[in-house]
């Protein structure tokens, strides 16, 4: 039986064969077509994707950067305010408090930041309670949660401030701690016996006849004293290990250690009777002051110039917190007065330590004035240190410091309560660009803070100590200063 062809059939240009074949338009398939479409659609979602995604990361970058600005401008207004709070505009919302931030502000930003892509979508502001520290908070694009920037008081930011992983600062002793070596192992040194060595005899020749020479005698080798043996017990006692390797054992009986010949969970050393040696005194050595005064001379002639204000500041021994003669610092009116050293030349890093007793002058809460200016060579101030009533509105003193930028900008401390006692103030000030300067205080021996920021450009040439600046009308009385001392290299002065 004969196969017959099945016809092609021709409809408006495109060829269709009749039967089971795949249909063919312009040369492609529907198959091939749909997957191309399909191929192309998806690489475009890509690359929107993949283009999209810088620029939402660029715009929470801008963020951050905005609500830093805000976060200095509130921190300068605070510096700036006598009652030292940060605002509180009291819109209702946080969004509106923000907005209300411009009413106090506006000294310090021309508008206030807005978000880089909504413009409905407005940043917001909190403030605690007391007015001490606050919260700015942005909404992120590229990630769950918001944009936190905190400012204030540290330890209000801790109970009030969102930004997650603040902890309370540690208590810290200034100054490394001393590590424990092994003690000094004491060998007695070998008693060589002496023996002079007898020179050769000459005979003297009476003749031509040559006499014999006495051959000369041996030198005796000299004989070590035998060192006692060490006895290795158990009996000595670990003062402690590190990592498990021994660092320090002390030996029972009077014995002194000579190391060890086993360090595990069993402490067994080596002993042998002491064999002291005669002591060599050694004199104690003088610390290194760029500059320092007691004003034990009862005067400031260790000082390279004075401001007294008639005599009000002057040394005297009623002013002594250590030693017999102190400085005295009599507010009776809004005059500067101040003791000016020269020493430091254009030092990049500068520690002073000094003693401050209020001595119950009269100061009204949040008032506060300048008791220690560091200076430039032309006249510009580097940092400052306060003394002002207590930051609340009860009886007390506190202390705070700020930092002097590059910009011109200050960037200040927390403030620290102080009581109506003597107090141990040391303060390290370092330049350095972007961040790397700082500022670091220590009251009463304990470690309080850390200011960091741009000061490279401003190196310290003379000082100024006292009433320097700032005194508020409302300050009357008397407060002492004591026992100044400086260094250029950053060692602890301590006490």
């Amino acid at each position: 039986m004969l196969r017959t062809k099945k016809p092609i059939i021709k409809q408006g240009g495109l060829a269709r064969r009749t039967g089971g074949q795949a249909r063919r338009i312009g040369g492609f398939t529907i198959i091939e077509v749909v997957v191309t479409v399909a191929l192309l659609a998806t690489l475009s979602t890509v690359l929107f994707v993949a283009m999209r995604w810088p620029s939402r990361r660029g715009r929470d970058t801008q963020r951050e950067a905005d609500l830093n600005q805000v976060k200095l401008a509130l921190e300068q207004h605070y510096l700036d305010q006598a009652q030292r709070e940060f605002p509180m505009p009291n819109t209702g919302s946080e969004e509106g408090d923000y907005l209300g931030l411009i009413g106090f502000l506006s000294n310090y930003l021309g508008t206030m930041p807005q978000d880089p892509q909504y413009s409905n979508q407005v940043y917001s502001y909190r403030v605690s309670g007391d007015s001490q520290c606050f919260e700015l908070s942005a909404i992120r694009e590229t990630d769950p949660g918001n944009i936190v920037v905190c400012g204030g008081e540290y330890s209000c930011r801790v109970a009030f401030c969102l930004l997650p992983g603040l902890t309370p600062l540690p208590t810290l002793t200034p100054g490394p701690s001393p590590t424990l070596g092994p003690l000094p192992t004491s060998t007695p040194a070998p008693t060589l016996a002496p023996t002079s060595t007898p020179g050769p005899t000459a005979t003297p020749t009476l003749t031509p006849t040559a006499t014999p020479t006495s051959a000369p005698t041996p030198t005796l080798a000299p004989t070590p004293t035998p060192t006692p043996e060490p006895t290795c017990n158990d009996s000595c006692v670990s003062a402690g290990h590190l990592g498990g390797q021994c660092r320090l054992f002390l030996c029972l009986g009077g014995e002194v250690n000579i190391g060890q010949d086993v360090c595990s969970i069993f402490y067994r050393c080596c002993c042998q009777p002491v064999v002291a040696p005669t002591p060599t005194p050694t004199p104690t050595p003088t610390p290194s002051y760029l500059f320092a005064d007691s004003f034990e001379s009862g005067d400031f002639s260790a000082w390279s110039s004075t401001a007294t204000d008639g005599g009000d500041l002057s040394a005297t021994s009623g002013a002594a917190i250590v030693g017999s003669y102190g400085m005295s610092v009599n507010v009776d009116d809004t005059s500067s007065m101040y003791v000016r050293d020269d020493t430091p030349n254009n030092e990049i890093r500068y520690r002073y330590r000094l003693y401050l007793d209020p001595n119950d002058v009269e100061m009204a809460s949040w008032s506060t004035h300048t008791i220690f200016i560091p200076y430039e060579s032309n006249g510009e101030m580097t940092m400052y240190l306060y003394i002002g009533g207590k930051r609340s509105f009860t009886s007390g003193y506190s202390i705070g410091f700020a930092m002097r930028q590059d910009d011109y900008s200050t960037i200040g401390s927390s403030w620290y309560n102080i009581d109506d006692a003597p107090h141990l103030i040391e303060v390290d000030y370092i330049t350095g660009s972007g961040t790397s300067g700082l500022i670091s205080l220590w009251l009463d021996g304990d470690f309080k803070e850390t200011v960091n920021g741009d000061n490279d450009g401003r190196p310290i040439d003379y000082v100024r100590l006292g009433a320097v600046s700032s005194v508020d009308a409302t300050t009357l009385g008397t407060y002492y200063i004591d026992h100044f001392a400086s260094n250029n290299t950053g060692n602890l002065i301590g006490p």
